[in-house]
């Protein structure tokens, strides 16, 4: 049994529904989240995975239906027909893909990423990227150096004080991934919302930062996570499957992993078994 079943809600979604240009994706989503429960969001692809982030994070109208989040101090709601006005400080959305090559002070300039390093001069080094936001006007000195601390203490979690000097144009999937969850966690928010954190990484990158996610669990921030259902962090505690235009289930993950394998058992034997195949010119035979 959860040991959050009595815990304080956190964020609460009331008969919301979510879709863009009109087009409804998902509805009816009734959806309580309790203080300390960590959740992955899984469904098929255009199952509304990703709208459903966006809506959390206010950058998505909801076209029907309240979100209430509780953990907020001032408490206000995300209503329907209110877009991206409640798109907290306190809440962080790590997009599932992300090219630096917006950064370049150059409309023009040219790059292959991670190769040509004498053509990337014109890209922020790491650390300037996560200290300034790469705004035109940044931060002032004293927030500069508070947020040079917490990057300091950041990246020696995440583990990335090596990538610090480094281009952020140079950096592998795997790599900006990380410096994205940095940036996010700069911020100190308090819910952190990952998309797709796990597309187009290698097995040894993904366990990695599957390792970094559990890490990030310890800290004071809730995480909703977009994933595969096998890509699943041992710290999520909860999980949500959604598809066809709907809720499918609620699950504590223990709960849904022991779906998932009854499932995969059952698939596996209703398929035909055969045996003894053997083919001559024209003619397939079995024995």
């Amino acid at each position: 049994m959860s040991s959050t079943i009595n815990a304080a809600p956190y964020l609460t979604i009331h008969d919301a529904a979510i879709g863009r240009n009109g087009q409804v994706i998902i509805s009816d989503l009734n959806w309580e989240i309790k203080k300390g429960q960590h959740w992955a969001v899984v469904g098929p692809n255009g199952s509304g995975k990703t709208s459903l982030l966006e809506a959390l994070a206010g950058k998505l109208p909801l076209l029907k239906g309240r979100i209430e989040y509780v953990f907020t101090a001032a408490k206000k709601d995300h209503d329907a027909g209110q877009p991206g006005k409640y798109a907290w400080d306190s809440i962080q959305l790590v997009p599932g893909s992300y090219s630096f090559s917006r950064l370049s002070h150059s409309p023009e300039h040219y790059y292959q990423q991670r190769f040509h390093s004498f053509e990337t001069d014109d890209f922020p080094l790491v650390e300037e990227f996560l200290l300034t936001g790469y705004s035109l006007e940044g931060p002032d000195e004293q927030e500069k150096r508070g947020r040079k601390q917490r990057l300091d203490e950041i990246a020696g979690l995440l583990g990335i004080a090596s990538l610090l000097n480094r281009r952020v144009v140079q950096l592998s999937n795997g790599e900006t991934k990380r410096v994205l969850l940095t940036q996010a966690l700069l911020t100190q928010p308090e819910l952190l919302l990952l998309d797709h954190p796990f597309v187009g990484l290698d097995t040894q990158t993904r366990n990695a930062l599957r390792g970094v996610i559990n890490q990030i669990s310890r800290l004071s921030v809730q995480l909703i996570m977009v994933s595969a259902p096998g890509d699943i962090p041992e710290s999520i505690t909860h999980v949500l499957e959604i598809g066809n235009g709907t809720v499918r289930g609620q699950y504590e993950r223990e709960v849904f992993h022991k779906k998932r394998q009854l499932n995969d058992e059952a698939r596996k034997s209703r398929k035909p078994e055969i045996t003894n195949l053997f083919i001559l010119p024209g003619l397939i035979a079995f024995m």
